[in-house]
């Protein structure tokens, strides 16, 4: 008997492999890009769900509710940084309008650059099987840890040599175990000539959509920085964008955001500070005494357009200490 062995396949056999598998499996396929679109419906999504592929395509995913739109933005933005996701349970809808529990894993679509394009995700129908509570935990908890793992991302630490003539230090520590999972975040990164910006904040709400929103304002005020070093007119154009986001996606609940901001020169020990309704940032001298820095503490970032950011300078001498910190400190204070 001959033994089987494995054949280079040419592209186009492959187009017509992955054509077939697509078409023969019993599983709902669909992709979607970046935006939610559906770029491809296959049979089995039809079979399950009754729309067809001309009544789909080039619109938002028509299974998702209306009430499950920011879930599914949430999950869109997880797989957009790279990350897959398996055996989520989700609450969807047929054609008809009735429920559909469906079991949904998805990964990254990328293009031949590498680049994110969308995702794929393969839907199976759990309707006619409830999910049983421990299901149902087992996917909170698949939600949590995909959460954990983005959060983590925020605040990722860094060399406490990473900066010359700085030494710095970030710590998370959540109070309770339901806090694990919210919107704090954390970054150190250099600037031009030698400054280092340092800044902590902290969304409303917990959970993943905390975590991504947390993520995008993080790159947003980092590019804002990179562009013009000074913490007021960040803070003032960081406002903004949240702001603009929030009235040209409807979004009629505000996200706000609190947020300590420093800019530090390690080479002249000169700091200038801005606070958007966080706790004052505290310098803990090498003497022993500690003081609050008086920077006016402004409305919280989302709240109102418009609203311009005050600035404190302070200067660090050798072996002083800047601490940024939220109210998370404060608020989980026991006996003093």
């Amino acid at each position: 008997m001959k033994p089987l062995t494995a054949t280079k396949m040419k592209p186009d056999e492959q187009t017509a492999l992955l054509h077939t598998l697509i078409h023969a499996s019993p599983l709902a396929i669909v992709v979607v890009d970046t935006e939610g679109k559906v770029t491809m419906w296959s049979p089995g999504a039809e079979r399950l769900t009754g729309w067809t592929e001309a009544e789909v395509l080039g619109r938002l995913n028509p299974l998702v509710p209306e009430d499950k739109q920011q879930e599914s933005r949430s999950l869109r933005e997880v797989v957009r940084t790279g990350a897959t996701f398996s055996g989520a349970e989700l609450c969807r809808r047929k054609k008809d309008g009735s429920p559909l529990m469906a079991r949904v894993s998805a990964a990254p679509l990328r293009d031949a650059a590498g680049v994110v394009r969308g995702a794929v995700a393969l839907v199976a129908d759990r309707t006619e099987r409830p999910p049983t509570e421990e299901a149902l935990t087992a996917a909170l908890e698949h939600e949590r840890h995909i959460a954990e793992t983005f959060q983590r991302s925020l605040g990722v630490p860094v060399s406490e040599q990473r900066f010359p003539a700085l030494d710095v230090a970030m710590l998370h520590q959540a109070a309770w175990a339901e806090a694990r999972v919210g919107g704090d975040f954390c970054e150190a990164f250099a600037l031009n000539a030698g400054k280092v910006a340092l800044f902590v904040g902290d969304v409303c709400g917990k959970g993943l959509e905390a975590a991504i929103y947390s993520g995008q304002l993080k790159c947003a005020l980092r590019a804002f920085l990179r562009e013009s070093p000074y913490p007021a007119q960040a803070l003032f154009r960081l406002n903004q964008f949240i702001c603009d986001a929030q009235r040209l996606d409807g979004q009629t609940d505000p996200v706000f955001t609190v947020l300590s901001l420093a800019v530090l020169d390690p080479a002249s020990g000169e700091a200038v500070m801005s606070v958007a309704g966080a706790e004052p940032p505290l310098a803990l001298r090498a003497a022993g005494e500690a003081e609050a820095i008086t920077a006016p503490c402004n409305l919280p970032l989302g709240v109102e357009a418009g609203e311009t950011y005050g600035a404190a300078t302070l200067r660090l001498e050798r072996d002083d200490t800047l601490l940024l910190a939220t109210d998370g400190i404060t608020e989980a204070r026991n006996g003093g």
